[in-house]
């Protein structure tokens, strides 16, 4: 996937969900950037809670939509990097069903939809966040961690 990011120019993803190793590699909770030779693409990861072996990321979707606010809060409050993505149906309190998705990924769908603008509002008057662009103008590239990465397919 890094691969066919950077083939189309792509020079910042916030793809990765962190609880995966890459080459035996636990990734950083924080900004870095992926390279392979002289490819290069800067990550900006999702949150992830640690609980031993586990990692739950849960700075958006269907996490944020159902952990409590005093949860998010107190995970928050542990952090100097927040990175929060969201998608519109995160906030659509009439988000439509579908017959032919089943009930389990609808009620995934919908679940926490009434409380996500709410618990945003409160996050955004206690944390302070900017946007990816201010972000990336703040960071300084070569005190970044670098993680090298392989590639599974090759596209010619």
């Amino acid at each position: 996937m890094l691969d066919c990011l950077i083939d189309y120019g792509i020079e910042v993803s916030s793809s990765i969900k962190n609880p995966i190793k890459h080459n035996g590699v636990s990734l950083p909770d924080e900004p870095f950037i992926f390279s392979k030779g002289s490819r290069q693409i800067i990550e900006l990861p999702l949150l992830t809670k640690h609980f031993n072996r586990l990692k739950l990321i849960y700075s958006g979707g269907g996490y944020f939509r159902v952990l409590p606010l005093s949860v998010l809060h107190k995970w928050f409050s542990n952090r100097k990097y927040l990175m929060l993505y969201f998608h519109p149906n995160d906030f659509d309190i009439n988000h439509p069903t579908r017959k032919e998705l089943g009930f389990v990924r609808n009620y995934l769908n919908t679940i926490g939809t009434k409380t996500t603008l709410h618990k945003l509002e409160k996050l955004t008057k206690e944390f302070s966040f900017i946007s990816i662009s201010q972000q990336l103008s703040q960071l300084d590239k070569n005190k970044l961690p670098v993680v090298n990465y392989y590639s599974f397919i090759t596209f010619a």
